[in-house]
């Protein structure tokens, strides 16, 4: 398909996802909220989707790229969802404990099935761009007037000892397509694994195949994934290889070989 043409497609898919989620109480609710209109959330959407040489993460910053991440979290079939439902899994086997989690995006089914459920567990959400933060507690909100088991932390929890900014040391630690967003993945890390001891839980999510703008990593397949994360001296419970569906993850069509594009889902421990 040539760029012409799939900018028409792509157009098309976009308009009928956003007419789909129209009638969404939730959607119409944070339209609203934040005064957004749908038709630049369907710009921002196209930007996204069309061309991922074409950005870095800078596109993270605005408002409407959260509406775009709570369209992608609720796409049927796609492998956000697929990726939601593996964690709340390997999580509700766990519940309830402490749970930190890294660049979340934008609440997920793992998070917003536990507010006001806490039995003494706790979700601390960590974003760098406060409109994230806004948009999550807007999200949380809409659900439950309380969310006294929900912590909502800035970025800058990297610039000070991170265990002087959590109110309990966590079980799990969760990286979802996050870790390779910072320019020192490993450094991150190891600063929540040293904040942290042993007997503890990471989730990761990371990327295989063709790295892109927005990553500062990747890894040619899973053998060499499970290498780095070995070397983290963590031990591999589970994983799950999730493959983009190229009429659901629309912007694999972008990629120079997207058929080498996957994402391994792990859960692992610290010893």
């Amino acid at each position: 398909m040539d760029k012409i043409n799939r900018a028409s497609w792509l157009r098309g898919r976009i308009d009928d996802s956003i007419k789909n989620i129209s009638e969404d109480r939730l959607w119409k609710h944070l339209l609203q909220f934040f005064d957004v209109d749908s038709k630049d959330v369907a710009q921002t959407y196209f930007d996204y989707e069309y061309d991922v040489y074409s950005f870095g993460n800078e596109i993270y910053n605005s408002l409407e790229i959260r509406f775009v991440l709570y369209l992608l979290s609720k796409k049927p079939g796609s492998w956000h969802i697929k990726k939601q439902n593996i964690v709340d899994g390997w999580l509700s086997k766990l519940w309830p404990c402490d749970i930190v989690d890294i660049g979340f995006g934008v609440p997920q089914k793992y998070h917003l099935n536990k507010i006001g459920n806490n039995g003494n567990g706790s979700i601390t959400l960590v974003e760098y761009n406060q409109l994230a933060l806004e948009f999550a507690k807007a999200m949380f909100l809409f659900y439950q007037n309380k969310i006294s088991n929900i912590s909502l932390l800035n970025g800058k929890f990297f610039e000070s000892p991170i265990k002087d900014k959590l109110k309990a040391t966590p079980k799990v630690w969760i990286f979802l397509d996050s870790l390779e967003h910072f320019d020192s993945p490993e450094e991150i890390l190891e600063e929540c694994i040293s904040a942290s001891g042993n007997e503890i839980l990471y989730i990761f999510s990371l990327p295989l195949g063709e790295r892109v703008p927005v990553h500062t990593c990747s890894w040619e397949d899973k053998g060499g994934a499970f290498e780095w994360v070995k070397k983290q001296n963590l031990q591999i419970l589970d994983f799950h290889i999730l493959k983009p569906n190229p009429e659901i993850e629309w912007f694999i069509h972008s990629l120079q070989n997207y058929k080498k594009m996957k994402e391994l889902l792990i859960l692992a421990i610290r010893k």
